[in-house]
């Protein structure tokens, strides 16, 4: 494993670029790294730019469910990153009765 597949990459470049240090994200994490931990799936989705998601969405080829064009317009890529840029929602409150 290497930094790069690090979940705490932001932190160690953070830290690097203010001491005015370089950061190499191949750096294998045995010289003294106590918080390396293997980056999740949900890691790499939280990371992604809006456009990235955007297009990951839209290949499925259906729109958002809140969408005015009503599930297939041709450019779900640009729907979903058009929903994607929308202030988001309160979620509704659980009745756990």
């Amino acid at each position: 494993m290497t930094c790069e597949q690090c979940k705490y990459i932001t932190v160690c470049m953070a830290q690097a670029d203010c001491l005015g240090q370089i950061f190499d994200p191949n750096y294998d994490g045995e010289h003294g790294c106590t918080d390396f931990a293997p980056r999740t799936n949900a890691d790499r989705i939280r990371s992604m730019t809006d456009e990235e998601l955007a297009k990951i969405l839209g290949d499925k080829c259906i729109c958002p469910p809140t969408s005015a064009c009503a599930k297939f317009c041709g450019d779900c890529v640009a729907c979903w990153l058009e929903w994607l840029q929308q202030p988001a929602e309160k979620p509704k409150e659980v009745d756990d009765r």
